[in-house]
């Protein structure tokens, strides 16, 4: 029986001697992208959290901080224009 894939895109051709490095995008590479990048969509940190599975959203933010200080600059900004 074949373990199941950790990784599910590979780059490169060729074979043997001549085959160029791969490159490969790990499950978990992807589903930390898509969380990211539905973040900064502006996706609500909730539904991002069910999306992940986690139990509670403070696991979401402490995983991803590095994506919402955007995300507070965006709020920020619309604020101000709401109050013009």
């Amino acid at each position: 029986m074949r373990a199941p894939p950790t990784s599910i895109l590979k780059f490169g051709s060729g074979s043997g001697a001549e085959q160029p490095a791969r490159k490969t995008a790990s499950l978990r590479g992807l589903r930390h992208t898509s969380a990211t990048l539905a973040l900064n969509a502006g996706v609500p940190v909730k539904v991002v959290s069910q999306r992940l599975g986690h139990a509670k959203t403070d696991i979401t933010n402490d995983i991803y901080a590095h994506a919402l200080p955007s995300m507070q600059k965006d709020a920020a900004a619309k604020m101000a224009a709401l109050l013009r």
